[in-house]
């Protein structure tokens, strides 16, 4: 129930995400809304989260989930790089993350993105985490796509798209990656639809991570 597409370029990462999800069809954990945001910006530094899979960990959905990892009183975020909030996560969630993909009433993954600015560093950084196929920290780059419905436009993950092209985002500036964003969502919207599916859709969330700060540029 997610579409998730992220690029990270020399001087930027910009996050797009869907708003859609729904209850577990078998116990009704959960909630249908077309509003549910699946990006999180960290308090006060350059790094954000994002999500994609089950959204109920440890009885919580994941927005209140996300919340208590980064209100920790033990947990100085300002003070630690992006690979090591990504292993922070990785510890935080690891137990209840797994217990969500063993459940046999649950069907998919759980995964977050870890992206960012490090204080010491020039240019940001991406890691993904997944359970239960990768559970460690993986540093990614240039154009990334996760979700149900990545399968609507994963062939542009090589593939050229009018002007875009997934081997020379690392050049691009923000705007030009908003605009990727959206010829990319738009497309898998107009799939969807001729499929006749349902498996992403609803607000539109996009975020904006430079040196200085995250900004939404759109939450429509």
């Amino acid at each position: 129930m997610t579409l998730l597409i992220g690029t990270v370029s020399n001087k930027s990462i910009v996050l797009t995400s869907d708003g859609k999800s729904k209850r577990n069809p078998k116990t009704g954990a959960g909630s249908d809304s077309d509003t549910l945001q699946k990006i999180y910006p960290l308090p006060s530094i350059p790094i954000a989260l994002a999500h994609h899979g089950l959204n109920i960990l440890g009885g919580n959905e994941v927005q209140a989930a996300v919340n208590n990892f980064s209100n920790q009183k033990t947990l100085d975020l300002s003070a630690l790089s992006v690979i090591e909030i990504a292993n922070e996560l990785k510890t935080y969630f690891d137990k209840v993350a797994q217990i969500a993909v063993d459940d046999p009433t649950n069907q998919g993954v759980v995964g977050f993105w870890i992206a960012g600015f490090s204080a010491a560093k020039a240019r940001p950084e991406f890691y993904e985490i997944v359970w239960p196929k990768r559970p460690n920290p993986k540093k990614l780059s240039g154009l990334i796509m996760a979700g149900d419905a990545k399968k609507f436009i994963s062939e542009y993950l090589s593939k050229r798209l009018n002007q875009f092209e997934p081997g020379r985002v690392l050049t691009y500036d923000s705007e030009h990656c908003k605009s990727y964003h959206d010829a990319l969502y738009m497309i898998a919207k107009k799939r969807q639809e001729k499929r006749g599916e349902s498996i992403f859709g609803g607000t539109q969330y996009q975020l904006v991570i430079d040196r200085k700060d995250c900004n939404w540029s759109k939450r429509k």
